[in-house]
């Protein structure tokens, strides 16, 4: 079973150990031994999720993210005025597992009191597309 696996549940990240799920902390982090951790939203999201990635890919980004085709509808807004409805088969989403580097992860955790947003931290950190 892989080890550096994060469960993300209302904003904070755990890590599962035994039956227990352990609340992250900057602290907790620096002592653990892994180099990346994977960032996911449940278990079973990774049973069909190939877990393996170059990890030479880390030498110039803080994360690898992962992409799927968006199943929202997407629309054009100018002003407050919808415009158009644009096609979703044209546009992908970033989505969950996320890779990410040690250091990074907890950079960016001490910056937010240990609170994960996805949004903000691709804001904050350098990152590339996982391609599948």
């Amino acid at each position: 079973m892989i080890r550096n696996i994060l469960i993300l549940k209302d904003s904070v990240l755990y890590l599962k150990k035994n039956r227990d799920l352990l609340e992250i902390s900057v602290n907790f982090l620096n002592e653990l031994s892994d180099d990346y951790f994977i960032i996911t939203k449940s278990f079973i999201d990774l049973k069909n999720e190939n877990l393996t990635f170059n990890e030479e890919s880390f030498m110039n980004v803080d994360c690898i993210v992962t992409i799927k085709p968006s199943s929202d509808s997407i629309k054009k807004i100018d002003g407050n005025i919808l415009v158009d409805h644009l096609d979703r088969n044209e546009f992908k989403k970033i989505t969950y597992p996320i890779y990410i580097q040690k250091n990074s992860l907890i950079s960016y955790l001490g910056s937010t009191d240990c609170i994960w947003n996805l949004k903000d931290a691709l804001k904050e950190l350098t990152f590339i597309v996982e391609l599948t």
